[in-house]
């Protein structure tokens, strides 16, 4: 099965939790008044300048917002590319993805035994994107495809939880306080559901946004 791009992920990932404490007190408050970890950035489209701004506040340059600005701009090339299909329509039998091997392109959240959603905040999901709104519809995949791909996410979201680990970072307490990336749901919701196995659904599908027209654009899954 193929994990091409795990060692990428989970590096990006440290990196961004563990240089969030070097950063200034300015660009700290900017980073949480939106969620930690501005990461959906189409930065082609950006200057530097503009990156800047929209992450910290402001366009002073320091050491620790350089090595911020790479990490993030570093994986902004995915999200192009997830964009450009989100117009296909999805449903539970089709989710719009050609292959569950190599895909980047889902979303993953918590239902408790209630039906209640746990996922970030609708302020923090798909930060940037052009077409988001305030109606916010998530799509459960087919159960033959969540159970394909959902070792891929699992192995993956646990690795980044390790790797945290290592440095002395818990993915649990970043969440409380704050400081967990942002477009890193499977992460989150992995480490939310390990608190507590038996209180969650461990959910993966598609999250969309309904447009005024009444088509939804697909931003993950």
């Amino acid at each position: 099965m193929a994990n091409s791009g795990f060692s990428a992920e989970v590096s990006l990932v440290v990196e961004q939790v563990a240089m969030f404490d070097q950063l200034d007190a300015a660009a700290k408050k900017k980073l949480r008044s939106h969620g930690q970890g501005v990461v959906h950035i189409n930065a082609e489209e950006k200057t530097k300048d503009e990156v800047f701004r929209s992450l910290f506040g402001d366009s002073s340059i320091t050491p620790a917002r350089e090595r911020y600005y790479s990490a993030v701009t570093a994986i902004s090339n995915h999200v192009n590319v997830r964009e450009e299909s989100g117009w296909a329509p999805r449903s539970a039998d089709d989710n719009g993805i050609d292959t569950l091997e190599t895909t980047y392109d889902w979303h993953v959240w918590l239902e408790d035994k209630d039906g209640n959603i746990i996922d970030y905040p609708d302020n923090e999901l798909c930060v940037g994107c052009p077409y988001k709104t305030e109606q916010v519809v998530r799509q459960e995949w087919r159960k033959d495809l969540v159970k394909k791909i959902q070792p891929r996410i699992e192995e993956s979201a646990s690795k980044v939880i390790s790797d945290l680990e290592r440095v002395g970072r818990y993915a649990f307490t970043e969440i409380a306080r704050g400081t967990f990336p942002l477009d890193r749901a499977h992460v989150r919701a992995k480490a939310l559901y390990d608190q507590d196995p038996t209180k969650y659904k461990f959910v993966i599908g598609s999250l969309g946004f309904v447009q005024s027209d009444g088509r939804v654009f697909w931003d993950l899954g």
